[in-house]
């Protein structure tokens, strides 16, 4: 179950492991999972899979260079923050602004 998933990353104090779960991938197995599902009725997914992002150790650079056919993982926050969810919304935008295009030092 993702939920499950998730709450493992959630739990996860050691920032070792956490930077483990960066480099093995997360960022891009989330943004394959998100896709294209930004309805009402994933809000409580996209809601903790935010969570999960904010709880990594990231940064611009790969936030940006996170890709699929859809755009960069920063599209999908884009996209996320003019979602009909106030938390999902409002988390989308705060990592946004915590990860500007400016920071990246990879384009």
């Amino acid at each position: 179950d993702l939920s499950l998933l998730l709450d493992v990353v959630l739990k996860t104090t050691s920032g070792q492991v956490k930077k483990d779960f960066v480099a093995c991938g997360l960022l891009n197995q989330l943004h394959q999972t998100i896709g294209r599902n930004f309805g009402k009725e994933y809000s409580m997914v996209l809601r903790k899979v935010l969570r999960v992002v904010e709880a990594l150790p990231l940064t611009a650079d790969v936030v940006y260079s996170v890709r699929s056919a859809h755009g960069t993982f920063a599209n999908v926050l884009q996209e996320l923050s003019s979602n009909a969810d106030f938390d999902v919304r409002s988390k989308a935008s705060a990592l946004l602004k915590k990860y500007t295009l400016a920071a990246c030092t990879d384009p």
